[in-house]
């Protein structure tokens, strides 16, 4: 057995990388201005760096005693001390360093041919950095791509190019990919990129390394062709180019016929002439698309898909040719899920909730027990309303087995393609029939197919069958690609401000459709008689945030992961300002939901921006939550006296507004004097036009004080200063409330706010703060039991500490004096079983289990009758020798008056619990009868 003590020997050799005295080499590391000089030792950096040892073979002290020294411009300073650390004790502290600077460590091990680091490295980035990595595509693939040993994020890098190709190609020069990494990436079966896009890159790539060449292959001489095939010889064999449709090949490929092997060239021309032919067994098959990019679904594969899409869009469909499983799947749309049986219910009530007034759907009907699919297009929308929908463009169609062989499809013939009510399903004609005879809120009970408004039987038999699923899909046709169009564009749209100014091309007809601010805008500027372009300007609106509103406006398309949270609240800002009113409630959701913690660091940009708007109405709900249940939080990081008017009326209004009104006051009083810079602080300075300014200023905030929550002192103190801006019968009434605290109040005054109970105190007995107050005021010695005391604000000086629940920690003297002896200013209630009455004391000095007596002056006991502060009964000591009464078998008690005791000892539970008149003024109860308990606590009070 060995014990390995490794923690001490890593110590050991990273103090050796401090050593001054015995150190054999120098190493110069970095280029200027960054260059530094680091000693270090030979013997360990052999060991531990094969590419060190090499260098230093050569660079041994000489015979006169002179230094090693080697130099390492590629490594700065930084990373090399980090590098010595792990080659000297073993240790690398990731947590230490940002993703960016992890990835220089990784090159510098690489460099230094340290294998364990650069392994490691490489699989932290890819398991933990993934994001990063994507962001800094281009410096990750170029840097693995120079070096033989980060296979693993060159394989990352591939990956990604195949799965997310797209974004390869808009971030990042695709012409300078090394043709290694353009071979990995096109021989990829899961490359998911159309194979014409494959083939337009590809030759993209080709022209890029023969900058001479011109564009149009019909300008080339055979000598041109040769060099062009010559560039592209590791690469024509892996275009799949029997995918392409007749259309793409006419127009993509003929014209580079050159470069193609003249067999391959007939073989392809045959596949499109001869679709019945029989293909030869070399050929690639398509390569796999993801299905999750298209469609989810339960039902359905990407065949059918694309069989679907094709007879949406009247495609020709070859019947029985020996090529379509060579040929790209046609997926020219995305299929929404709008419902999923399985998921969602088999009611015409969840249907049409969900699928109603949206047009272009697709129904798949999984038919029970068999693998038949079923189903129909609807190109316009479903309703509830009953009667017939009209178009000319639906279709039914089924699979017999899941599988586009044995596919019919079956066109509409007459006005009655579709058929609305309430119990209805999707219901095409008279020809798919899906409804529910026992009303809409029951499934489906009558499904069934015939032959009646559309052109041929989808089934042969017309009996009623029940189903495993259904789904209707909204067809979401790629409107993004009219977009890029350069050609049909009729307006020009201005975008951001200098230096940051932008010209987009659009569509007036859909800008107009999707942006009520974009209709008003346009009206007056469309195309004039001589054909001039509408152009609008949007400066308030940055180009990359209107190029994600133009894809949203046109395509229904917003991509959350794409952006930051300070991009979405800038994307949300443009589009309340377009009147994008889906958008705007989507965002404002998204970012309460998701992102609070954002909008809280955020606040002021927030609120400013939100209550400026008339729409954001979420927003603003948010920022006037936020400031009533943390106003130390606005108050400290915002200035309060930038706060709008209204937004500060919504604000006091509030009655969970979690601040004492003294500071509500102080707080109205600031933001007034704000307003007024020519005011004083001091109202002894104000003339009674100064008053009437102030007055003026806060008409809409006085109201809403609640100056009879104050005390007398923040009365004395804070209010009569001000006595001028309050209405005389106001003033009379609030000093009479203080002065003759029996009077009757009036019957319209506001009540105390409602201060949340957490952080006061953790009590299973008490949920009403009111009685926390009480007890908090009689401890201080404040006057009680006056006629305001309802209207007064809570006292709550104190926080209540909890030390024992009996429900919790159990019922035994031994558990009472084990947590809470020793432990002074105690406050213990009570709950009588049973009943809604609570029983308790408060003890200014300690508990202990001694036999004998506690002596205090300030201790009294309570109760509250129906857990309310109506009903309440203070009892104060009389006999201040014994007030409290020290026992092992006993609980709190509070003289002879609360005995809490245990009979059978102090390790069992209590077992005689009365009350009774001894040492305190009065009685708590009306019985000294025994009574049992739901719970106790005890409480330590601490000043907050």
């Amino acid at each position: 057995m060995s014990t390995q003590f490794l923690s001490k020997l890593s110590q050991n050799y990273i103090e050796l990388l401090g050593d001054n005295e015995y150190y054999d080499v120098t190493i110069e590391v970095g280029e200027d201005p960054n260059v530094k000089i680091l000693r270090a030792h030979i013997n360990i950096l052999c060991y531990r760096s094969p590419y060190l040892r090499r260098i230093l073979a050569s660079s041994k002290k000489n015979k006169d005693n002179v230094l090693a020294h080697i130099k390492l411009p590629n490594i700065s300073p930084e990373v090399f001390q980090i590098i010595l650390k792990y080659i000297y004790g073993g240790i690398l502290s990731l947590n230490d360093h940002d993703t960016s600077e992890i990835f220089k460590i990784l090159l510098a091990a690489d460099e230094l041919l340290l294998q364990e680091p650069v392994d490691y490295l490489q699989k932290y980035l890819i398991g933990n950095k993934s994001e990063w990595m994507e962001q800094n595509f281009e410096l990750i693939h170029r840097t693995s791509f120079q070096s033989n040993s980060l296979l693993q994020l060159q394989q990352f890098c591939t990956n990604f190019m195949a799965k997310s190709p797209e974004k390869i190609f808009k971030s990042l020069d695709f012409t300078s990919l090394p043709e290694q990494s353009l071979v990995q990436l096109i021989k990829r079966n899961d490359l998911q990129m159309k194979e014409i896009e494959v083939w337009e890159h590809v030759l993209k790539w080709g022209l890029a390394r023969n900058p001479t060449l011109l564009s149009d292959p019909n300008n080339w001489s055979e000598n041109d062709f040769k060099t062009m095939e010559n560039t592209l010889q590791q690469l024509l064999s892996l275009i799949r180019f029997f995918s392409l449709s007749s259309k793409e090949f006419l127009e993509k490929v003929h014209p580079f016929k050159n470069l193609l092997r003249r067999q391959l060239y007939e073989d392809l021309l045959k596949s499109h002439l001869d679709p019945i032919s029989d293909p030869n067994n070399s050929i690639l098959p398509p390569r796999k698309i993801g299905i999750e990019k298209i469609i989810d679904t339960k039902i359905v594969n990407l065949e059918i898909a694309s069989t679907i899409s094709k007879w949406i869009d009247k495609t020709a469909i070859v019947v029985n040719s020996k090529f379509d499983h060579l040929r790209e799947l046609y997926l020219p749309y995305k299929f929404q899920l709008l419902l999923r049986g399985s998921r969602d219910g088999f009611t015409p009530k969840k249907f049409h909730e969900l699928c109603d007034n949206i047009s272009h759907t697709v129904t798949f009907i999984k038919v029970k027990g068999t693998e038949e699919i079923l189903g129909g297009y609807n190109p316009i929308i479903w309703n509830s309303n009953g009667g017939w929908g009209k178009t000319k463009d639906s279709f039914i169609f089924s699979f017999k087995n899941n599988n586009v062989k044995d596919a019919i499809i079956s066109n509409v013939t007459n006005d009655l393609a579709i058929n609305y009510w309430n119990i209805h399903g999707p219901f095409f004609g008279d020809d798919i029939i899906i409804y529910a005879s026992g009303g809409e809120n029951t499934d489906y009970d009558c499904i069934w197919c015939k032959k009646n408004q559309y052109e041929k039987r989808i089934r042969d038999t017309e009996d009623r069958f029940s189903m495993d699923d259904y789904e209707p899909n909204d067809k979401n046709q790629n409107y993004i690609e009219l977009l890029e169009d350069n050609e049909y564009y009729d307006v020009t749209i201005e975008v951001g401000e200098d230096p940051n100014v932008k010209i987009l091309r659009a569509h007036i007809n859909i800008l107009c459709y999707r942006s009520p601010y974009l209709r008003r805008t346009l009206a007056s500027s469309k195309k004039n008689k001589d054909n001039v372009l509408a152009h609008i300007k949007l400066p308030n609106i940055s180009p990359e945030v209107f190029q994600v509103i133009l894809k949203y406006i046109y395509g229904g398309i917003f991509p959350l992961n794409d952006h930051d949270n300070s991009e979405i609240f800038k994307i949300l800002l443009a589009a309340d300002e377009l009147l994008l009113q889906e958008l705007v409630d989507y965002l404002q959701t998204y970012l309460i939901e998701n992102k609070s913690e954002w909008l809280e660091q955020h606040f002021e940009l927030v609120h400013r921006k939100s209550f400026q708007s008339n729409s954001l109405i979420k927003l603003q709900q948010f920022c006037t939550d936020f400031m009533a249940n943390s106003p130390e939080k606005i108050f400290n990081s915002l200035d309060f006296t930038s706060l709008p008017e209204n937004s500060l009326v919504q604000l006091i209004k509030r009655d969970d507004l979690q601040m004492k009104e003294v500071e509500v006051w102080e707080h109205v009083i600031k933001w007034g004097l704000a307003q007024n810079p020519t005011l004083l602080p001091d109202t002894d300075t104000w003339s009674n036009e100064d008053f009437k300014i102030m007055e003026n200023t806060l008409k809409h905030c006085l109201p809403l004080v609640r100056f009879f929550s104050l005390s007398s002192k923040n009365f004395l103190q804070k209010v009569r200063p001000y006595k001028n801006l309050l209405e005389r019968q106001l003033y009379e009434n609030l000093l009479n409330s203080h002065l003759d605290p029996d009077s009757e109040p009036i019957d319209n005054i506001s009540l105390p706010r409602n201060i949340k109970i957490d952080g006061i105190i953790d009590s299973k007995i008490i949920n009403n703060l009111n009685i926390i107050s009480v007890v908090s005021r009689r401890i201080a010695k404040m006057v009680i039991n006056n006629k305001f005391d309802h209207l007064r604000e809570l006292h709550l000086p104190y926080k209540f500490q909890l030390l024992l629940r009996g429900s919790r920690d159990g019922f035994t003297p031994k558990k009472f004096h084990e947590l809470c002896d020793d432990r002074p200013h105690t406050v213990t209630f009570i709950k009588v079983k049973g009943t809604k009455e609570i029983l308790g004391g408060y003890n200014p000095i300690i508990w202990k289990s001694s036999d004998g007596w506690g002596k205090t002056k300030d201790s009294f006991i309570f109760s509250f009758k129906n857990n309310d502060v109506k009903d309440v009964t203070i009892s104060n000591i009389e006999n201040a020798d014994y007030a409290i009464y020290y026992y092992y078998r006993n609980g709190p008690r509070f003289g002879d008056d609360i005995i809490m005791h245990a009979s059978g000892g102090n390790y069992t539970d209590y077992d005689e619990i009365r009350c009774k008149k001894k040492y305190y003024e009065k009685k708590i109860r009306n019985t000294e009868n025994y009574f049992s308990i739901d719970d106790y606590e005890v409480f330590q009070i601490v000043k907050k």
